[in-house]
């Protein structure tokens, strides 16, 4: 196998939280101190997966979901994956060849190969087209009639 660019080795993780937030500029100077960054930084590290987690205390709201049903997969922002809320890391022009890369790297670096599995889950949800929508909203969703829920039928 070719070498990879260690430059392009690592997939994003982060967290995105919520807290009391200040700053202090002096000229080119920045001081920040900022609970949600402690937060963000905790969260990130106690998740351990290649995802931009979402804090379980943000509520995301019913249109990222519905936005889900409405335009697919590939353009809502959210997905909740294996009790989660993430940031969607695919979108139509990369899709297929994150699965492709995440592969190549796992190969080439296979201490990590859990979080590369986990981000490989997550990739054939996304390709099976799966909700990806927490149960409890999607049931109350259908419950509204916000949504309408029609099973897939088997293919003959």
């Amino acid at each position: 196998m070719r070498q990879l660019n260690d430059s392009f080795n690592m997939m994003i993780r982060g967290a995105v939280t919520k807290g009391r937030y200040w700053e202090l500029r002096q000229g080119a100077s920045l001081l920040i101190a900022s609970d949600a960054l402690v937060r963000a930084v905790k969260l990130e590290k106690s998740v351990g997966v290649p995802a931009v987690v979402v804090a379980d205390d943000i509520e995301v709201p019913d249109r990222y979901w519905i936005g889900r049903f409405a335009q697919g997969l590939m353009a809502t922002p959210v997905l909740h994956f294996r009790d989660r809320n993430i940031v969607n890391p695919f979108n139509v022009a990369w899709y297929r060849s994150a699965g492709t890369r995440a592969t190549q790297l796992m190969a080439a670096s296979p201490r990590h190969k859990d979080k590369y599995l986990w981000f490989l889950a997550l990739h054939q949800a996304v390709g099976e087209n799966r909700e990806l929508v927490p149960p409890a909203v999607l049931s109350r969703l259908i419950s509204e009639g916000i949504i309408k829920w029609t099973p897939q039928q088997p293919e003959s």
